[in-house]
């Protein structure tokens, strides 16, 4: 792809958070045919069918009546594959086609690999583990520049519309490293917390060009900077739960993603979502949040798509894991540790 075709995939991933309002039919979020063509200048949607997938039917058509564009509510025409309006000028009925009001979202799954294969080769060593924390925030993996640290990746999308909850979410993830972020939004306005460094994913991807121009890459001279702060303020190696006496009641090293529990065996746990739920156990008991609904583990540990929706099932096969995570009552999972 050449910049202006990376600049509008990026482009139309951000858009793919926007809001469609219909008259009577419910909220739809996604990019609108209309925009497709004449907003990003798209001639047909099938010429981008590898990174679109239609989402459903807006339940508005932008109509044009004499030079002015209009917004008029459709209707369902039974067994029909059209839809018709009201010319709000003429009150005549028309009809058009649903390609013409079709829905389309960036596949989220092949963008974000693309993100990650466009970065990955100039990192001296980089372990993607894509998941979404968030409809906003992304892990990409874990990175390493020449004479750094590592440090985690993540990606972000919808800051002009929903700063403060990808604020709250990359706090969660505790997220101190580089977070590449989608639109125009201007990072350096707002006060964010130490150990996060913003990059504009277009920049990243595209400002150096590579000998290839089909392929997109990263300039490194973007990280010059990102170097020292990922000295001084380096990824935790190993994550320590300890009681209200100060005792270590339970380790993890997420490089090894080694669980160790006084008295037992250390585990090495396997499989991403099964990691996923470990650590995220780990970082909430260092907050002092011991109990944890299935629902809040499996909603923020879900990958992009699709997934298993019980914890048992993520864990079968993978040990002795009740042994480390115990069902407290109902719904509800800790840590196995005596307190």
């Amino acid at each position: 792809m050449n910049p202006d075709q990376i600049q509008t995939l990026i482009s139309l991933f951000e858009q793919s958070l926007d809001k469609i309002r219909g008259l009577y039919t419910p909220v739809i979020e996604g990019i609108p045919v209309w925009e497709l063509i004449h907003l990003h200048r798209i001639r047909q949607p099938q010429d981008w069918q590898h990174w679109l997938r239609q989402c459903g039917y807006a339940g508005i058509y932008r109509y044009t009546y004499m030079g002015r564009i209009n917004s008029v509510a459709v209707h369902d025409i039974p067994g029909e594959q059209q839809v018709k309006f009201s010319c709000p000028h003429t009150l005549a009925i028309r009809q058009v086609g649903l390609n013409e009001i079709a829905v389309y979202q960036v596949d989220e799954n092949k963008f974000l690999r693309a993100v990650i294969k466009a970065i990955q080769e100039k990192f001296i060593a980089f372990k993607d583990s894509v998941r979404a924390c968030s409809k906003y925030v992304y892990y990409l993996g874990e990175g390493v520049l020449q004479g750094s640290t590592q440090f985690p990746v993540f990606l972000v999308r919808g800051m002009r519309i929903a700063r403060q909850e990808i604020l709250d979410t990359l706090k969660n993830e505790r997220a101190v490293g580089l977070i590449l972020y989608c639109g125009r939004f201007n990072a350096e306005q707002f006060r964010w917390p130490s150990g996060m460094h913003f990059r504009q994913l277009w920049e990243v991807l595209v400002l150096d060009q590579p000998a290839i121009p089909s392929v997109p890459s990263i300039d490194c001279l973007l990280f010059r900077g990102e170097k020292k702060q990922a000295q001084i303020a380096p990824t935790t190696q190993k994550k320590e739960v300890r009681d209200a006496s100060g005792k270590v009641v339970c380790s993890y090293d997420p490089q090894l993603h080694l669980l160790s529990i006084p008295g037992k065996p250390a585990w090495t746990v396997t499989g991403d979502r099964a990691i996923a739920i470990v650590e995220y156990l780990v970082e909430q008991a260092m907050n002092g949040r011991w109990e944890i609904s299935a629902k809040e583990l499996l909603e923020n540990t879900k990958p992009v798509a699709g997934g298993a929706t019980q914890i048992p099932s993520i864990f079968k096969g993978k040990g002795n894991w009740e042994q480390y995570i115990q069902r407290s009552r109902r719904g509800y999972y800790r840590l196995n540790i005596e307190l």
